[in-house]
């Protein structure tokens, strides 16, 4: 039995509600040792205008034009780091005591014990 032309399409058609409500698995990047690999750096892969960097522009794009409640999309993700503060892929609400919910970032958060980070400076 020979199966059409569309019948991957359709296939992929019927796993798409079932992969969305099974959350988006949050992993690391794969690796052969038990180091982690280092993040590189963005200037870097700018001026080598490789592969790498085609793929990671190609991304944004995709992530920039994904409906702004697609877990996927550029306003779910970056709003892990900073406002709106709502819960993530399930993640519920991280809070610090009784403290008000300000999102999964820990930056800023008072730890008993530990100083608050000043804000960056330049180096000259």
């Amino acid at each position: 039995m020979r199966f059409p032309r569309s019948a991957p399409a359709l296939l992929l058609s019927l796993a798409v509600p079932w992969l969305v409500d099974a959350g988006i698995p949050v992993v690391g990047v794969g690796s052969t040792s038990e180091a982690v690999p280092l993040r590189r750096n963005i200037n870097e892969l700018a001026a080598e205008a490789g592969p790498q960097w085609d793929l990671y522009i190609q991304a944004l794009i995709e992530m920039h034009e994904a409906n702004a409640t697609d877990e996927s999309s550029y306003f779910q993700v970056m709003g892990i780091h900073g406002k709106p503060f709502i819960e993530y892929n399930g993640g519920g609400e991280q809070r610090v005591g009784t403290d008000k919910w300000r999102g999964y970032c820990p930056h800023g958060v008072r730890s008993p014990g530990k100083k608050i980070s000043s804000p960056a400076k330049a180096l000259d």
